[in-house]
């Protein structure tokens, strides 16, 4: 047993060691791979051009955010143009734009300046992820979870267009890791995570999806977070970087009335084309009232709930440690686990080419069913069924595996609801179900290694062959055929 330990612990001492060579060549094959994606590409979707013509707008004039004059010109020339072009401000937060336009500035105007934007926000991402399973796992768990989000074909696709998606998921994981920080480290990195999560919300307002995810981690999980000394800032600044944003919104739409009512009837003049009217009011109340929502329930948290939420915290823990409680939980994770794999669970997806449909029809996919986002993710990368396998271990998870879950749930959530099925949308939950599969792996490979069954012993050392093979697999996705057939579901 002893000899065990000592050799259990020169593995960990040489994983410490090495570690940070391994992510450094996975950096460098991340960032070849989307090179070679990139060039691959051939067609700009319509968002591309948008962001592209923001930015370039506002190289010239700061203030320039709004693509009215684009619609007008679209129409004259019969070509149809969407009614939220016709809004005085875009519909989206500006800071993508704002970097993109920095990005052209020193580079130059040019495509291929805005596409690289959005690639080296999606290989910062993996350094991101990288840190937060060292510090939430370890370093076996980091290894693996930035070599599968390096080669996860979305992340992949969405870090070869001039999207917003990776600079806003970048901001989000990156708020985590400096949370995690600040829980373990030093508070002052409490201050870093609230700036982080606030330019996530400066870039994309869905991003607070994400966020309230971490919400709900800090308020019912984290108990000693409330005593740091800076958790107050972590608060105010998380809120105070997307203040600019919404005193301009209101310089724009206060004088003309209501600030919601005149900011919502500018985003729902294309009410009658699917749905879109009812997300656009959602996604004004989530970027306005949903951070000062948040914002505000932690603040009353702190200052006057301390003896409740103790005392609520004292029942739940007594509740959680209850055997039975532990067994019931089992069951029910057992159960979805089961089901999930029972019915998503096909061996040609496994195959080293599955084909899958693509379509360049915007609303190809709306009558799609709620599970549309999972079946299709198991599709592209079947890692992901071992997102399921992880429920198994939800009784023995701690405290981060939750919180990946809280971060990961609300975006698939939303989107399946509301039955919105575009690769992007959901690219925030991506790297946290990769979190929860990477340690769902680990775990089966040590039960098998410590077991005394010679046959699962054995089984252990499958466990890296399917890992390479899955790895293998991703990377030679055929982005060609998604650049012959523009897009991925609805792109």
């Amino acid at each position: 047993m002893v000899q065990k330990d000592v050799a259990s612990e020169r593995q960990k001492a040489f994983l410490k060691e090495y570690a940070i060579i391994a992510l450094v060549v996975i950096l460098f094959f991340a960032t070849w791979l989307r090179a070679q994606a990139v060039s691959q590409r051939t067609t700009e979707t319509f968002d591309e051009k948008v962001y592209l013509h923001l930015a370039g707008q506002l190289m010239h004039d700061p203030t320039a955010y709004s693509m009215v004059h684009v619609y007008h010109r679209l129409k004259a020339e019969g070509k149809p143009a969407p009614e939220y072009l016709k809004a005085p401000l875009f519909k989206h937060p500006p800071l993508f734009p704002y970097i993109v336009s920095l990005a052209f500035r020193i580079f130059g105007n040019d495509r291929k300046t805005g596409i690289y934007t959005s690639l080296v926000f999606g290989v910062l991402t993996i350094i991101a992820l990288y840190y937060i399973a060292v510090f939430a796992f370890d370093e076996r768990r980091a290894i693996l979870a930035a070599l599968f989000l390096a080669v996860e074909p979305v992340h992949v696709l969405c870090s070869k267009r001039v999207w917003l998606e990776t600079s806003y998921v970048f901001f989000i994981y990156a708020g985590i890791l400096f949370l995690i920080l600040g829980l373990q480290k030093n508070g002052r990195w409490l201050i870093a995570s609230g700036v982080a999560f606030g330019l996530s919300l400066l870039t994309k307002e869905f991003a607070v999806l994400s966020c309230a995810g971490v919400a709900l981690f800090v308020i019912f999980i984290i108990e000693e977070i409330r005593s740091k000394r800076y958790f107050g800032l972590f608060i105010l600044l998380s809120f105070l970087v997307v203040l600019p944003w919404l005193i301009w919104l209101y310089r724009v739409y206060g004088q003309e009335g209501t600030f919601l009512t005149t900011y919502v009837k500018s985003l729902v003049a294309d009410s009658n084309i699917n749905d879109a009217g009812l997300q656009k009011h959602i996604r004004y109340i989530l970027l306005g009232g949903g951070s000062l929502l948040i914002t505000s329930l932690l603040l009353i948290v702190r200052i006057f709930c301390d003896r409740i939420l103790s005392g609520a915290k004292h029942c739940i823990s007594l509740c959680v440690n209850h055997k039975s409680i532990k067994i019931t939980v089992f069951f029910i994770s057992t159960a979805v686990c089961v089901y999930g794999l029972a019915h998503f669970f096909d061996i040609r997806r496994f195959f080293y080419r599955h084909s899958f449909n693509l379509s360049q029809d915007m609303y190809a996919f709306n009558d799609e069913p709620l599970t549309f986002y999972i079946d299709r993710l198991t599709t592209l990368f079947p890692v992901y069924y071992f997102v399921f396998i992880s429920l198994l271990f939800a009784p023995q998870w701690n405290k981060y595996n939750i919180l990946f879950f809280f971060v990961a749930l609300p975006p698939l959530l939303f989107f399946s609801f509301f039955r919105e099925y575009e690769c992007r949308y959901i690219l925030a939950s991506l790297p946290a179900l990769i979190l929860l599969a990477s340690d769902a792996l680990i775990r089966i490979y040590d039960i098998c290694k410590n077991c005394r069954n010679p046959l699962l012993r054995f089984v252990r050392f499958g466990i890296p062959l399917l890992v390479i093979y899955l790895v293998t697999k991703a990377a030679y996705f055929d982005f060609g055929q998604i650049v012959k057939d523009i897009v991925i579901w609805q792109l």
